[in-house]
């Protein structure tokens, strides 16, 4: 039941009711937390993504902050501070921290987080991928003209042929990500807009390319047509009228 429950808010985070995401995640914790105990691997996990939710779905940083705070103490008490996990937590901790504008932006901090996560899973594993988003949110944020460096690596990985094949739709997840973040500091400096493009026609690309099976093709539809508009909204440089 906790699997079907954990698959569908999955399936929400694409196209989320941010609502129902976290009334899901919230369900997935507390069933754990008592048929498991609260240091369980499998409750941490369900608390570190009601966490997630509340951040990125315009819920309570505070409350966010707090959840990855104490899921960065426990797992450290059982798995060690050098564990993916440890370190995913903490990775998370430092940007609410930062996003609650209650800590300057710790570039070095998840530069380390990063190093680990390279050094001890494959560079295109999920966990290592995440590290690497962090920190080129902070440099994109800072203004760093790494950040497009940093950018160019994570497309480089998400778009290796086993990934695109084994991980196809969270490739594209990612990939919208970082369009997000890039449109989100247009205002600031609208020399990011041909970067904007770039995702958004990337993401199409993939679609139309795309060779997969019937269930998955109205998921990469709504990616498709997520990145037209936004490609309209930024303006096309293949059609005159934008």
């Amino acid at each position: 039941m906790l699997q079907s429950y954990s698959q569908l808010a999955k399936a929400y985070h694409a196209d989320p009711d941010a609502g129902l995401v976290l009334q899901i995640l919230q369900t997935i914790y507390q069933r754990r937390s008592q048929d498991l105990g609260k240091n369980h691997p499998l409750t941490l996990t369900a608390e570190f993504e009601v966490g997630l939710a509340n951040r990125e779905y315009g819920g309570d940083l505070e409350e966010a902050e707090a959840l990855f705070a104490l899921v960065y103490k426990t797992r450290q008490e059982i798995l060690g501070g050098r564990h993916p996990e440890t370190l995913t937590a903490r990775q998370e901790q430092l940007l609410t921290l930062f996003a609650l504008g209650k800590a300057t932006p710790d570039l070095e901090a998840l530069r380390a987080i990063l190093y680990l996560q390279e050094l001890g899973l494959d560079k295109r594993h999920p966990i290592a991928l995440r590290a690497l988003m962090a920190v080129f949110g902070v440099q994109l944020i800072m203004g760093s003209e790494a950040s497009h460096v940093t950018a160019g690596e994570i497309f480089k990985r998400l778009r290796h042929p086993e990934i695109r094949k084994q991980r196809f739709v969270e490739s594209l997840a990612m990939e919208e990500k970082i369009g997000i973040l890039y449109e989100g500091l247009l205002s600031d400096d609208p020399g990011l807009t041909e970067h904007c493009r770039m995702v958004w026609s990337s993401i199409i690309r993939a679609v139309d390319e795309a060779k997969v099976e019937d269930d998955l093709k109205g998921v990469l539809d709504d990616f498709k047509d997520r990145a037209q508009t936004r490609l309209q909204l930024n303006g096309n440089p293949d059609d005159p009228s934008t």
